[in-house]
């Protein structure tokens, strides 16, 4: 696994310039819900550079899309979920901007070292109650206290801690990408462990 890792890693590093540029262009053009076409149009765009089939306007919603590639065996399907909209007059006050870059990077890195499987791409919605589903949670301010949905918060997200912090997610959740579709043992147990969750 460490050879993954390291691997991982590096085109996690080799892609993180393009997710800069992403993340501070979709921060510094805020735009609310069903309005997001600047920042679905670029995704798209980068999603297309990194070699994924993508469909726009997707389910109904012409700010939203859908990325896969069709990986070369079968395996599970692993979808990475995408928010990138704003608040109304404060902008990226929920870090959305690294959000969706996260999810941009993680499929082009997933691609890039278990490409022969076919994982997609989808909106995150209510998904979790209907298959088992991982939500980053991380700092993006530096102990600066500032809260989500807050200017304070917007400033976060579009600084230098918070591209760094979004990448440090990345790497996270590739290693978890890369668990499921090479420990299928791992798989079972976690498809056991959701189907038997009490709601």
């Amino acid at each position: 696994m460490n050879t993954f890792k390291d691997r991982a890693i590096k085109i996690t590093d080799q892609l993180m310039p393009d997710l800069e540029e992403l993340a501070l262009k979709i921060h510094a053009n805020p735009e609310i819900g069903l309005e997001e076409e600047k920042a679905c149009a670029w995704q798209v765009v980068l999603l297309k550079k990194y070699g994924f089939e993508v469909e726009t306007p997707y389910a109904g919603f012409d700010t939203a899309y859908r990325a896969v590639y069709k990986g070369r065996k079968a395996g599970p399907k692993i979808a990475m979920l995408a928010e990138y909209d704003a608040l109304p007059e404060i902008g990226h006050g929920c870090g959305h901007n690294l959000i969706a870059t996260q999810m941009e990077k993680l499929g082009a890195v997933v691609k890039r070292t278990h490409g022969e499987y076919t994982p997609g791409s989808s909106d995150m919605g209510d998904v979790s109650y209907r298959c088992p589903a991982v939500q980053s949670t991380f700092d993006i301010n530096s102990g600066r206290g500032a809260i989500a949905h807050t200017r304070e918060f917007t400033q976060c997200a579009g600084s230098p801690e918070g591209i760094q912090a979004a990448r440090r997610v990345i790497c996270g959740f590739v290693m978890t990408a890369a668990e499921l579709m090479s420990n299928p043992t791992y798989l079972k147990e976690i498809k056991h462990e959701f189907e038997n969750m009490t709601r």
